[in-house]
């Protein structure tokens, strides 16, 4: 039992080590050796879920590295292609590998999801929908959870985008879809998509990842103007309320109402003076007024909260160098802080 508990011993640290060691070389950008790296730690020791979620997240930075990096000669598209295609198998396969080994933590499944949900943005067939189901296998074990729902929701958006889309490009034969279908697909993915929304504002009122993909929801169903009257009678009771501020400025601007949507933050920074995504979106709307002495200060505020924010420490040098950030207009191109 001693000889047994020590080969088990022995190899774990090995594991460790291996996988410590691959982690070493993807930060030095030696993507096959790190690879190797992991899977070796896997043999060693498979009941290590890090091991599976770092090689599927560095194969995708891999993948991402490649489709960003200079197109292949005509001689070399096959082959790149061909490899771009075995590295979303692999991580595909790896990540549903983490679900077998420890199926009852539910950050195990939150991070498969992820994973699959950036396969989507990648493009791969299906992932959305994959990366959906792992998430609500996530809720089932953490119910509480905000960001899953939030995740979601945003899942959701993101397919009612691309249907639209194929509506707006005349492609209205994608997979023998016809407009009417594709229609029908938007309508039920905005609706799934609020009320997952909804699920993560009633778990935190103030999540600004979530708030601001709510107000997008109801832009894209044309239903701004009337939520806005619905929140505006709801206000006289949520004047402390920093997070149902911050909503309402957000759907202001979307209704193209600046400078209610200035004074909405500004009354969500008075409720919760630290509530940074409410300083983050005044600073951008004092840019917009050509205030930039007023932007900084508002920026400089959210840095004192956020000191490691690389976004935001390039925004206040920037400001501070009197250089604009934001192009007219374009408040709503840009994420809150807790995405």
């Amino acid at each position: 039992l001693e000889a047994l508990t020590v080969f088990f011993t022995t190899r774990y640290f090995t594991a460790n080590i291996r996988y410590l060691y691959g982690t070493l070389l993807f930060g030095k950008g030696n993507y096959v050796q790190a690879f190797e790296s992991y899977g070796n730690s896997i043999l060693e020791n498979p009941a290590d879920t890090r091991v599976y979620q770092s090689l599927a997240l560095g194969l995708l930075a891999d993948v991402g590295r490649q489709l960003r990096s200079k197109p292949p000669t005509p001689e070399e598209q096959n082959q790149t292609r061909t490899r771009i295609q075995n590295q979303l198998d692999t991580a595909m396969r790896t990540i549903r590998q983490t679900t077998l080994v420890n199926p009852a933590d539910a950050q195990t499944w939150m991070a498969a999801g992820y994973i699959l949900q950036n396969l989507a943005v990648l493009g791969v067939t299906q992932a959305d929908q994959d990366a959906i189901a792992l998430y609500m296998q996530a809720t089932q074990r953490d119910p509480l959870n905000p960001v899953t729902y939030a995740r979601i929701g945003t899942l959701q958006l993101a397919i009612a985008d691309k249907a639209q889309s194929a509506i707006d490009d005349s492609k209205l034969n994608v997979q023998n879809r016809s407009r009417d279908e594709l229609k029908k697909i938007i309508a039920n993915a905005l609706t799934a998509a609020e009320k997952e929304l909804q699920r993560a504002i009633e778990l935190r009122s103030d999540y600004g990842f979530a708030i601001y993909n709510l107000a997008a929801v109801y832009s894209r169903q044309n239903r701004t103007e009337g939520v806005i009257k619905e929140f505006e009678k709801l206000l006289p009771a949520n004047r402390s309320n920093a997070g149902f501020l911050f909503q309402l400025g957000l759907m202001y601007y979307s209704a193209n109402r600046p400078q209610d949507a200035m004074k909405t933050f500004q009354d969500a920074t008075v409720a919760v003076p630290n509530y940074a995504n409410a300083h983050w979106y005044l600073s951008r709307i004092y840019e917009e007024r050509g205030d930039l002495k007023a932007a900084l200060t508002e920026a400089e505020t959210v840095l004192r909260s956020n000191p490691e924010n690389y976004e935001v420490k390039q925004r206040v040098a920037l400001l501070r160098n009197g250089q604009k950030t934001v192009r007219p207009n374009g408040l709503l191109e840009q994420l809150p802080l807790d995405r």
